[in-house]
């Protein structure tokens, strides 16, 4: 059954950018199945298929670009922003020999370009919602092609990566961080951090308004609805924000 499926696994990344054998949908809903949590294989046994189905032995390492260049084509071009068109060959191929699985592939694509954060036990806590905020003084700006992880404020004015709302997407990915790596949960503590802005609809709406937040779910409550619920279970021991929480918490009771 594992033969069976890591070829066609092979199949399929062969025939992403062309497809010939899977109809559009059907292209959709096989990656959406590859990257849940409960489905992966393990990197080592897809690459060792496909390199006995295109091997050349003069030329192993031509193997391995092509390998890299289908995996990237089919989960490196839409995990959080175009920034990722722009990843270098080494990047990628950094990001390939560290994953596990394709679920951990997409969190290394997510987490390009991030910026250093130090990630804190029992954090201070955003207390206030966007709305809150912007009431306060604070002006928020979309950072658009960039890392999750790189949230900025400065002068009081608050800048957050974009987030393409996909429910499915973000639970898998904010799954395996509980699992693999608590203490270094960068997307479960940016997807955190969103949970403390959003209180109701009306914040939704502030950021879709800002490009921060792009949702096809119908109606803006339905996101602060879909938000909490995917962070219900998510402790907040642990987050690379409490220093940017705390100067928002500071700059609203001050104002």
């Amino acid at each position: 059954m594992i033969l069976l499926d890591t070829v066609f696994i092979v199949e399929f990344l062969k025939e992403y950018k062309h497809p010939k054998n899977f109809e559009p949908r059907m292209m959709f809903d096989i990656k959406e199945d590859l990257i849940l949590l409960e489905n992966q294989l393990p990197f080592s046994i897809i690459w060792g298929i496909y390199y006995e189905i295109n091997r050349d032995f003069n030329y192993v390492h031509a193997t391995w670009i092509s390998f890299l260049d289908l995996v990237t084509d089919a989960f490196g071009k839409n995990t959080g922003g175009s920034f990722h068109n722009r990843v270098t060959y080494s990047q990628n191929e950094q990001s390939v020999n560290g994953s596990k699985h394709f679920t951990d592939l997409v969190r290394h694509f997510m987490l390009k370009g991030s910026i250093e954060r130090s990630y804190s036990f029992n954090p201070v806590k955003l207390k206030y919602s966007a709305v809150m905020l912007r009431k306060a003084g604070v002006r928020f700006q979309v950072i658009r092609g960039s890392c999750l992880v790189n949230i900025t404020l400065d002068n009081g004015v608050l800048r957050i990566p974009q987030l393409e709302v996909d429910h499915n997407f973000v639970r898998n990915i904010m799954a395996m961080e509980q699992c693999l790596c608590e203490r270094e949960a960068y997307i479960c503590s940016y997807i955190k951090f969103m949970d403390h802005l959003i209180d109701s609809a009306g914040d939704v709406g502030l950021l879709v308004e800002k490009g921060i937040i792009l949702h096809w779910l119908g109606d803006d409550a339905t996101v602060s609805n879909m938000i909490k619920k995917i962070c219900k279970n998510i402790g907040d021991n642990y987050t690379c924000f409490g220093d940017i929480s705390q100067e928002l918490n500071a700059h609203y009771e001050n104002h």
